[in-house]
């Protein structure tokens, strides 16, 4: 029962993620991650820490549309790993997708502590911009 109640939380956490992201809502996002949050883009240097992460979100574009699904996701005690695909519309109309991963760890409620991603070969533009 608990794994299931896992489950549930966890894909909630990344609906509500997906949401935050498409509204620009950059406090409800902080509330999503760990304090040491890592993020880890594909083409620059990671970011450390809830404040960096903040302050790149502040500085960064809302997706017009963003989609993302759940692939895979193994849940083990207090820790998780999710594997989702995603795609989407950035707002100069340039369409992205690929794969990211989250690792996560259970803090009486499920908070991200490292997310990355590739984009698809087709993408790879986009990640330049």
């Amino acid at each position: 029962m608990t794994v299931r109640r896992d489950e549930t939380q966890i894909r909630e956490l990344h609906e509500a993620w997906i949401a935050a992201e498409m509204n620009g809502d950059e406090e409800r996002l902080a509330a999503m991650i760990a304090d040491d949050f890592l993020l880890a883009p594909p083409d620059t240097a990671p970011i450390i820490g809830r404040d960096a992460f903040m302050e790149m979100i502040r500085r960064e574009d809302a997706p017009v549309t963003l989609q993302a699904v759940i692939t895979k996701l193994h849940i083990d005690k207090s820790d998780a790993l999710k594997l989702a695909e995603f795609s989407g519309t950035s707002k100069d109309g340039t369409a992205f997708g690929g794969a990211h991963v989250w690792r996560l760890r259970k803090q009486g409620v499920w908070r991200v502590t490292l997310a990355t991603w590739i984009v698809s070969a087709e993408d790879e533009a986009y990640t330049q911009n």
